[in-house]
């Protein structure tokens, strides 16, 4: 499961919210695309990943509203991180164990006491080693306030969308890898992560432009491209 889409599921429930209710998110001039929320509702049951970017949680803090003090936003940051990383090994080592990875950099992310994070520690070395697999590790916070179980319903599958999932595909890394260099501060980190998201980006608008015949003109082609036009756009990696 897409740990950023899980998180932000659960914030939205204590809200009266779900992942659906994005499709209503958007302000005078700006929107997020009707098939990234579907995206985002498909991660929760299959595995692929989906993010929002820093301009849609921007505009998701101030529809909400997130909790005044941060802690939500802060939640939703680090998840987007620790599904940077399920998802990069989720490639490369077994599925299991990259989740399990993903969760507890997770964890780490959201600044634990000292014995924990230790702890926390340990596991991540065990499962990186090939030990057993940690136990999913709730925060406190989490265990109060656990929302229900997202409903296993999905849209039904669309066909052009598959069509142009290879596209979909690294577009959505390309968007996290984005995220994540916004998010680093060390310059020489920060300027890789820039360069891995520009490639992916211009790899996904070719994979989108040459898909299969019957994407071409529609609107869930249009729409991707429009989202990857935009990533560029936007996407200038600072000076080092």
């Amino acid at each position: 499961m897409n740990i950023f889409a899980r998180e932000l599921n659960a914030i939205l429930a204590q809200h009266g919210k779900d992942l659906s209710s994005l499709y209503t998110l958007r302000s005078e001039t700006f929107h997020i695309f009707p098939n990234k929320v579907t995206r985002l509702r498909r991660s929760l049951t299959r595995d692929i990943t989906a993010t929002l970017n820093s301009e849609e949680l921007e505009l998701l803090q101030k529809w909400v509203p997130l909790d005044a003090e941060g802690k939500e936003l802060l939640r939703l940051r680090a998840a987007l991180v620790a599904e940077a990383v399920r998802h990069l090994l989720s490639g490369r080592i077994e599925r299991d164990k990259a989740n399990a990875i993903g969760e507890t950099v997770f964890q780490l992310l959201l600044g634990r006491e000292p014995e924990q994070m230790l702890h926390l520690r340990d596991e991540l070395l065990k499962s990186i080693r090939g030990g057993p697999r940690p136990p999913y590790l709730y925060d406190d916070t989490r265990q109060e306030d656990a929302s229900p179980t997202p409903s296993t319903e999905e849209t039904p599958p669309n066909p052009i969308e598959e069509a142009l999932e290879t596209a979909i595909a690294a577009c959505e890394q390309g968007l996290l890898w984005l995220e994540v260099a916004r998010g680093t501060d060390e310059p020489l980190a920060r300027l890789g992560y820039f360069a891995q998201a520009k490639t992916l980006l211009h790899q996904a608008r070719s994979l989108a432009i040459n898909a299969p015949a019957e994407t071409h003109g529609t609107p869930e082609q249009q729409q991707w491209l429009a989202m990857i036009e935009q990533a560029l756009a936007d996407e200038t990696a600072p000076s080092s």
